[in-house]
């Protein structure tokens, strides 16, 4: 009975996986405002086995985790697995999948790893994911080249903040609109009226 016990805690101490559909994580994701994690997997790899076994249950590695992403596995040749298989390009197991709430992909890697490299791995992700105060503090201080306002318009979109007055100031400064970087900007934050896309 001792060791069921403990066999159940230590579960309970590694990643908890998200139960349900790869759009209800989406939506878990948004109102939670976290990254996705999922674990692109198939029964037959080993390596994921060893992810499974060794890994998901280590209790820094579901601390890290469980604080920071929604966690979901989904077997790659079953249910959702063949369409988000094909939607995300997957093609070596495991592959490791950080998605944002608009399902596009911000870190990716494939293989397994043990639980120290597997925390930097999702601590890479979040570095590039960003939070809206991070960017606004560089925006502030002068930093305005394009990567980093469409970083600062998509982590404003992602709190569900308005990003019109930032995407308008930069474009207005802007010579060309046509440029792949500025079409970037004007696609991510063009939701309104007053957007700059609309102006001629």
């Amino acid at each position: 009975m001792s060791s069921t016990i403990f066999g159940l805690n230590a579960q309970e101490s590694g990643i908890e996986f998200f139960k349900g559909s790869f759009q209800e994580a989406l939506d878990k994701a948004k109102t939670e405002d976290k990254l996705i994690f999922m674990d692109a997997f198939t029964t037959w790899c080993g390596p994921c086995r060893r992810m499974s076994s060794n890994v998901f249950p280590d209790p820094a590695v579901g601390d890290f985790y469980n604080q920071n992403f929604i966690n979901l596995k989904v077997d790659m040749e079953k249910g959702e697995g063949p369409t988000l298989s094909g939607k995300y390009s997957v093609a070596s197991y495991p592959t490791l999948l950080y998605i944002d709430f608009n399902g596009k992909i911000v870190h990716r890697s494939s293989g397994g790893r043990p639980p120290e490299a597997f925390i930097e791995l999702g601590k890479e992700a979040l570095k590039k994911q960003g939070r809206a105060e991070d960017f606004e503090k560089m925006y502030n201080e002068g930093k305005r080249d394009p990567k980093t306002v469409l970083n600062y318009i998509r982590a404003l979109n992602r709190s569900d903040k308005s990003s019109l007055k930032v995407a308008n100031d930069y474009l207005a400064s802007q010579p060309d609109l046509s440029t792949k970087e500025n079409i970037d900007i004007i696609t991510e934050a063009a939701t309104e009226a007053d957007s700059k896309i609309l102006i001629t």
